[in-house]
């Protein structure tokens, strides 16, 4: 079904007739449930270019130029997926492989079994992590109508409070940018420069930390 104002697709409500082969990242498992049975539900933010081709429950946004280089999921199913261009966030459900010790094994059932993750996921087409594309963040911002709280409060952008990047490394504090990410597992800053929190771990696992306060020199 399909919902048009103004003569613009505005919404689809349909089944994947498509079925697994929209699945397109290499080795993703192929979904057993037929495609007349998969619900999509497809809302666009320009109904010229309209989300034709939902490829999760609710996707908002835009057809997803994904044809294997973002990287999405099978698993990426039950949830809500964002997408514009190659750049791509689904926050939902993952189904495990109930015996794998790990959880690290996805699997895809006819029907659902008990060992599911809930997940926060986003890509885009950047290939290999050593560096990841600066432009690829997972970004915490709160922003208010003032700039009487907090510095960068009032700003268009917000204060940025973290960030964390494609290697897994976290920025806590707000003078984190594309081209001043967090160089370690664990970052914060102080408002005027970036400092190291934790820096390593070592093979037996004991945590090097070094604490830095605004106020200590």
């Amino acid at each position: 079904m399909e919902v048009r104002t103004a003569n613009l697709n505005r919404l689809w409500i349909r089944q994947n007739a498509f079925g697994a082969q929209m699945q397109n990242y290499p080795g993703s498992l192929l979904n057993p449930l037929p495609g007349f049975r998969q619900t999509r539900i497809g809302i666009s933010r320009d109904g010229l270019n309209p989300v034709t081709l939902p490829q999760s429950l609710l996707h908002l946004g835009y057809d997803s130029f994904f044809g294997g280089s973002a990287g999405r999921r099978s698993w990426e199913e039950i949830g809500t997926m964002y997408s514009a261009e190659t750049d791509n966030f689904y926050v939902g459900l993952r189904q495990k492989v109930a015996a794998d010790p790990t959880g690290r094994q996805s699997t895809s059932l006819l029907t659902p079994n008990d060992a599911q993750d809930a997940v926060i996921a986003w890509g885009d087409n950047f290939s290999g992590i050593n560096p990841p594309s600066p432009d690829n963040n997972l970004a915490f911002i709160f922003h208010a109508p003032t700039t009487n709280i907090l510095p960068y409060v009032g700003t268009d952008y917000g204060r940025e409070v973290m960030r964390m990047n494609g290697t897994g490394n976290v920025g806590i504090g707000p003078v984190f940018f594309d081209n001043a990410q967090p160089q370690s597992m664990l970052h914060v800053n102080n408002d005027l420069n970036i400092l190291p929190f934790c820096k390593s771990v070592t093979l037996g696992q004991r945590v090097k930390l070094q604490l830095m306060e605004r106020n200590l020199a």
